[in-house]
């Protein structure tokens, strides 16, 4: 699964939202996680790192770091529609 099946369902309902209204429920979403939890975020959707190198950087299992990331994005995905953004 990817993160922008849970942030937006499609190109249409990205049109509506300012991107600077994106960017602060991101950034508030990141600052409401745990310091290791953010980095695994960080490194996988911004850095585009491979799942593999994430979890050998952070001394995690593969399968640690895929339940990690499915997690956050359902938290993320939350978040948005709480919003009324997806």
């Amino acid at each position: 699964m990817k993160l922008e099946s849970c942030a937006v369902q499609g190109q249409a309902e990205l049109e509506g939202i300012e991107s600077s209204a994106l960017t602060e429920i991101v950034n508030d979403f990141l600052a409401g996680l745990p310091k290791e939890k953010r980095i695994i975020f960080v490194q996988r959707y911004f850095y585009m790192d491979a799942v593999s190198d994430i979890a050998a950087a952070n001394g995690m299992t593969v399968s640690a770091v895929k339940v990690s990331l499915l997690r956050m994005r359902r938290k993320l995905g939350k978040k948005l529609q709480e919003g009324k953004y997806i």
